[in-house]
């Protein structure tokens, strides 16, 4: 894992080209692209002008590569909401889970480019490339980024009982331990993943990762986990 946590700064590198990239859209003809809300999570803060006058005329699809009921998941929906009542189209929330977010990537980027698909990217999408020896699209190339939505803090959670109550405790108990601790994160690659994995690797403790596919079902055992232990 060391490894790949010396290619983070391939994510700083994105994230300008990004943001370069997102400078020179007008999203007047950029409807002829695949598109994609991107960042930590993003959104399309209006209707733009479009190539297509009668855009759109049908229902607008978009996905997500995480299962119902995480946070991706949730936030698509509420802004799919506001995109339904403005667009006056429905917009149709598809959940793709798979490979921390990569397995919907690589559906959006062979859609057709008609505008008629969107793509809620969570942060892991940034540094796919330096994560993933190959991936089946270009993590820039092959989408139109519009807006960034929402950013929130990755936390760190257990149950109340534990006698953890800081990063300083957690670290502690981690040296002690002649087993590693065990933490949980929406999958391999995810950011979660990588910010823990840095942690362990400042601090110079072992901590053992448990992939979910998705916040919501490492939330859930999780939580089912410390109420029986």
């Amino acid at each position: 894992m060391s490894g790949k946590l010396g290619l983070l700064p391939e994510h700083a590198e994105c994230a300008a080209l990004f943001y370069a990239n997102q400078r020179r859209i007008t999203l007047v003809t950029e409807f002829t692209r695949r598109m994609a809300v991107a960042g930590p999570l993003a959104m399309l803060v209006a209707a733009p002008a479009r190539a297509n006058p009668d855009w759109p005329d049908r229902p607008i699809t978009m996905m997500h590569g995480f299962p119902p009921g995480g946070p991706t998941d949730l936030v698509a929906r509420i802004v799919a909401d506001g995109l339904t009542r403005r667009l006056g189209q429905r917009i149709v929330i598809e959940s793709k889970p798979g490979a921390s977010g990569t397995t919907a990537a690589a559906l959006v980027a062979r859609a057709a480019p008609d505008g008629y698909t969107l793509f809620a990217i969570p942060s892991g999408h940034a540094f796919a490339a330096a994560t993933y020896k190959t991936l089946p699209y270009r993590t820039i190339d092959d989408f139109s980024m519009i807006s960034m939505f929402t950013e929130y803090p990755y936390l760190l959670a257990t149950y109340a009982d534990h006698s953890m109550r800081t990063v300083a405790d957690l670290i502690a108990l981690a040296r002690m331990r002649s087993t590693p601790l065990l933490y949980g994160t929406p999958g391999n690659g995810s950011g979660p993943h990588l910010a823990v994995e840095l942690l362990a690797k400042e601090a110079q403790v072992h901590l053992q990762h448990v992939p979910y596919r998705g916040s919501a079902p490492a939330g859930s055992i999780s939580s089912a986990s410390a109420s029986t232990s």
